[in-house]
């Protein structure tokens, strides 16, 4: 019998199950202001699917701003959980 640690497990059964995906959502919601800032933060909604980022805001200017940085994000946010989350972002 392999020896897990019990991070090394929950980690493996988030990944195999549709958990794993909703668990990711969740914490980048949370984290979202510590990744991207207060004033970002205050201003969009965020959904994630299958390693698509959805941000959503009302704010033109910022809009832009997003649109023109999606490499940046996905950089931002794969380096703060030091792994792929994201592969593309979509600004609404």
């Amino acid at each position: 019998m392999k020896d897990f640690s019990l991070d090394k497990a929950i980690n493996q059964m988030l990944g195999e199950s549709r958990w794993g995906q909703r668990y990711m959502a969740i914490s980048i919601e949370n984290d979202w202001e510590a990744i991207m800032g207060s004033t970002i933060a205050k201003y969009t909604k965020l959904s994630l699917q299958q390693k698509k980022l959805i941000v959503s805001t009302d704010v033109a200017p910022l809009k832009n701003e997003l649109s023109l940085n999606k490499k940046g994000i996905i950089e931002k946010i794969n380096a703060f959980y030091k792994k792929e989350i994201v592969t593309e972002v979509v600004i609404n």
